[in-house]
């Protein structure tokens, strides 16, 4: 199946391109039941995702040997992974198929979400558009209108206006 072919209208970043000092291992592929911790995100998100974008950047050819043959998955290089971690974003967001309704973006080191919680996260979404004054927390999430701000580096999305929270409910 083709990354076109995936379903659902999201994509995904994921960002591995860091150094991993603080880790002593490159933490992409650290091995957790037998699979390294980028394939544990990737197959995460793929049965959600039409597209998942791994940002390489340190180690960039064992990101790309991690990721190859894994249909609906894709690399992109970020050459500044020393900079900010918002470039990785910016790069992971450059290379996704152009107008996503939206994309999440995963750290590599965070890759045990359950496929159910990106639909319960887009579930969420609807409902506090409907509860003004709900609680929020920070959201992975990016929508299709923030896109072109994020390529055009309009600044953090994790901070306001360009981030949109998620409910707890």
């Amino acid at each position: 199946m083709t990354a076109a072919a995936r379903p659902g209208p999201l994509d995904a970043v994921v960002l591995a391109a860091g150094l991993s000092r603080r880790a002593g291992t490159f933490k992409p592929a650290v091995e957790v039941a037998g699979r390294p911790l980028l394939g544990h995100a990737i197959a995460g998100l793929l049965p959600w995702c039409r597209q998942v974008v791994v940002v390489t950047g340190h180690e960039q050819g064992l990101v790309q040997g991690l990721v190859a043959g894994i249909a609906g998955a894709v690399t992109v290089h970020n050459p500044h992974y020393t900079g900010d971690m918002f470039l990785s974003v910016q790069a992971g967001a450059g290379a996704l198929a152009a107008d996503p309704a939206g994309f999440f973006v995963l750290p590599v080191d965070c890759p045990f979400v359950e496929p159910a919680v990106y639909r319960q996260h887009e579930e969420s979404r609807r409902v506090r558009r409907q509860r003004p004054g709900a609680v929020t927390v920070h959201n992975p999430h990016y929508t299709g209108d923030m896109f072109l701000s994020v390529q055009a580096g309009a600044g953090d999305p994790g901070h306001e206006p360009l981030h949109e929270p998620l409910l707890v409910a």
